[in-house]
């Protein structure tokens, strides 16, 4: 009995240093996210919920972007960009995939300066701006806010 005492005293500072490390392998980048997507410019600004599912292959990420304008209207579009050492990332839509036949396909085409900010205590987030992809006139560009947190509760399967 004295043995087995002795040596989970022995063993549990060595389980408390991988403790964080154990926490944080749990957490990151990869996964659906959900929040708003808000456009401040050119006025009056407006937010739309909007779900971003990305995968992380190396430096280079790729994933679906959703924007739920309303109940009746979402608009999916595939994206890809670069995650950096410093957790911030740029992505750029490339297609729309759901409406396939809509009609003015490059309004909703998008680039993204993201950062994604992880937290012991408080739900991991990506947070940061984007602008129009495809105005050639600077002072049009509509560009707004991204906000997002971690989604929850996904099995899987």
């Amino acid at each position: 009995m004295v043995d087995s005492v002795s040596i989970s005293y022995k063993v549990l500072p060595f389980l408390l240093l991988l403790f964080p490390y154990t926490f944080f392998a749990q957490s990151g980048v990869e996964g659906t996210w959900e929040g708003t997507i808000s456009l401040e410019r050119p006025g009056p600004v407006t937010t739309h919920k909007f779900e971003l599912t990305l995968r992380k292959k190396g430096k280079e990420i790729v994933g679906t972007s959703y924007i739920y304008y309303d109940e009746k209207t979402a608009v999916s579009m595939s994206l890809s960009g670069r995650y950096f050492r410093d957790r911030s990332m740029r992505l750029f839509n490339y297609d729309v995939l759901y409406p396939a036949n809509e009609p003015n396909k490059e309004k909703h085409i998008r680039k993204y300066q993201l950062i994604y900010k992880r937290s012991a205590f408080n739900p991991d987030t990506i947070e940061g701006y984007w602008q129009e992809k495809n105005d050639p006139i600077f002072a049009k560009y509509r560009q707004g806010k991204v906000y997002l947190t971690k989604k929850k509760g996904l099995s899987k399967a």
